[in-house]
């Protein structure tokens, strides 16, 4: 994932993993936010459905709370629960511009 919205506290752009193992049973993908690797404090950005790869976030997506979000991750569903440990995570880096005072 590449953070293509530089505003602080938001991200946009696009979320891709490879779809690996067995997925007969899936019927798709959360991908959230969390404070760890594992999903703590976890955040829903968005569902994906099985056969797709990848999630687009629009620019301004909001990183709402108190919380220091620091990976993405992502958890297969079925159609009855949903997978308790995420299948993948990344490491979140919110590119944001700041003002400099020069003076």
């Amino acid at each position: 994932f590449v953070d293509e919205d530089l505003g602080l506290a938001s991200i946009g752009g696009e979320i891709r993993w490879n779809a690996l193992g067995d997925l007969t049973l899936a019927s798709g993908y959360s991908i959230y936010v969390a404070t760890d690797s594992g999903g703590t404090d976890r955040l829903l950005l968005g569902t994906s459905p099985v056969g797709t790869t990848s999630l687009t976030l629009p620019q301004g997506t909001a990183l709402t709370g108190d919380l220091n979000y620091t990976h993405m991750v992502i958890y297969i569903e079925s159609y009855l629960v949903q997978q308790r440990l995420p299948a993948w995570s990344l490491l979140l880096v919110d590119e944001y511009e700041g003002l400099c005072d020069s003076t």
